[in-house]
């Protein structure tokens, strides 16, 4: 077992398994979903589940939205 020292400066927050918010993301010419697992002051922690797509930790995804269960997008 390893422990990791949290070294933000600002909490982040677990998106609940009941209410699975998906963020649609555009970023150099490619569209894909991500699953959003956590959302902080800095930005968020998401599952790309396409192989094809691959992001660097710290990438900023400027052409992003998170489409909230039961609110118009």
């Amino acid at each position: 077992m390893t422990t990791q020292q949290e070294r933000r400066h600002a909490p982040r927050y677990t998106a609940p398994d009941s209410v699975p918010l998906v963020c649609h993301v555009e970023h150099e010419g490619v569209k894909f979903d991500a699953l959003v697992v956590d959302v902080g002051h800095g930005g968020i922690g998401a599952i790309v589940h396409d192989p094809a797509v691959r992001l660097e930790v710290g990438t900023v995804l400027a052409r992003a939205s998170i489409e909230l269960p039961g609110h118009a997008p």
